[in-house]
């Protein structure tokens, strides 16, 4: 039997500077510990455990982060927050717009389901189904965004029956066919 060692995962000795601020700015960016574990193992050849890579988010608990390190966190999280407006997908108009395209391709194919799958996606962008509203909560990604029609209490029945009208409103401006329509109930 042979004595073998487990290999020591030691952060502070392990790590130079450029490796942690790869490892905090990845973290701030909201990747899990598990994925930038890999990265750095990859990109650096250096082996640290999972638990050791997520102690460089200082909102963790058990994290005693220098403050440089923190500032560095803080000032990337704020601009990554800040770019993600920048992104087309993440505008309303946009994903509007590309789901009206595909419902477009779907109806002139007479692909009735698929058709029918974007109308009701559509129907749940304007109705604002996925868009938090976080309004004074004290950040995170929807924080400073316009109250949604979602946030209004609503029954189930309410919900469903409007966007049962609003699918019922859009198959009627479809072009009529000797093809076989959905119908919604």
């Amino acid at each position: 039997m042979t004595n073998r060692r487990k290999p020591q995962h030691s952060p502070a000795a392990k790590l130079t500077d450029a490796m942690r601020r790869h490892v905090v700015m990845r973290l701030a960016m909201f990747d899990p510990p598990a994925q930038v574990h890999a990265e750095v193992t990859e990109e650096f050849g250096v082996t640290i455990s999972e638990r050791a890579i997520a102690k460089y988010d200082p909102y963790r608990p058990g994290s005693d982060l220098a403050a440089k390190w923190k500032e560095l966190f803080d000032h990337t999280r704020t601009e990554f927050l800040n770019s993600i407006s920048q992104q087309p997908i993440a505008n309303k108009a946009y994903r509007l717009r590309r789901l009206g395209e595909l419902h477009a391709a779907a109806i002139e194919a007479k692909d009735w389901e698929e058709g029918r799958k974007t109308l009701e996606q559509a129907a749940k962008e304007v109705g604002g189904i996925y868009i938090a509203n976080t309004r004074g909560a004290g950040g995170g990604l929807g924080a400073g965004a316009l109250p949604s029609v979602a946030a209004q209490p609503r029954n189930p029945d309410e919900s469903r029956n409007m966007l049962a009208d609003r699918l019922a409103e859009a198959l009627d401006r479809l072009p009529k066919t000797q093809e076989k329509r959905p119908t919604v109930q």
